[in-house]
């Protein structure tokens, strides 16, 4: 693998981890005809952000580029763990409205610039189509279907494991039984992916954010089956098509 690549691969399992909860249900910003991204409101902020942000002088430049770089910082987490194909990166913001000073060192190695690469190795080279799954591997496994925008579809409930039934049961329905549903339904297919009995490619899209709720897998289901999965289906977008 060439190390370019490799580097990516450690990067994106690094990045795919579970972003603090607050971060997670913060809105993007919006992204204009030029494929820029506006700034990120006050209440769009975490606690931590919103604590730094208010240290800063109001009105004045740091605090614009504060607003602008972490909402960058959103769009490229997503990108980085596989949630957001790398070419919907929008444009990195214009140096008036860019500080990296407002970034950790993580944020800006292991996500911002691995998200930036991803970008323009797609832009070099489109990836391989994915292949179709065999119909009769994904009956034999319970897959769920996938939908028009690419992502998996919720399982039903009798296609529970019975200790995921029993999980399951345990829950009032509404909002966190339809997340445990997406959740385990995409396991299924991260399973695959990370046994290498599907190709990568073939893994779908990350659940909507409302859909996705990394406290139904354990610990390591999260890590060595998810986050590996996510980790080689990057690695093969980043991979050219064979013409």
């Amino acid at each position: 693998m060439p190390r370019l690549l490799l580097a990516l691969a450690i990067a994106v399992l690094l990045v795919s981890q579970p972003a603090p909860a607050a971060a997670q249900a913060s809105a993007l910003p919006a992204v204009g005809a030029d494929g820029m991204i506006a700034p990120l409101t006050a209440d769009q902020l975490d606690s931590q952000e919103r604590a730094t942000f208010d240290a800063l002088p109001a009105g004045s430049e740091d605090a614009r580029q504060f607003l602008y770089t972490r909402g960058f910082l959103r769009y490229c987490r997503l990108v980085a763990a596989g949630a957001l194909p790398p070419l919907q990166l929008p444009q990195l913001p214009e140096r008036a409205n860019w500080d990296r000073q407002f970034l950790s060192q993580d944020e800006a190695s292991n996500v911002v610039d691995v998200a930036l690469a991803m970008k323009m190795m797609a832009r070099l080279a489109p990836p391989r189509a994915a292949p179709p799954i065999d119909p009769a591997l994904a009956q034999a496994n319970g897959l769920p279907g996938v939908d028009e925008q690419g992502q998996a579809l919720p399982l039903r409930i009798d296609q529970l494991a019975p200790a995921e039934r029993a999980s399951f049961d345990t829950l009032p329905s509404g909002d966190a039984a339809r997340r445990f549903l997406y959740t385990r339904g995409y396991l299924r297919y991260c399973r695959l992916a990370a046994e290498g009995a599907i190709d990568p490619l073939s893994l779908p899209d990350l659940p909507a954010e409302e859909n996705w709720d990394r406290t139904f897998l354990s610990a390591e289901e999260g890590r060595s089956i998810v986050d590996v999965a996510l980790g080689r289906k990057m690695i093969a977008m980043m991979q050219p098509s064979k013409q």
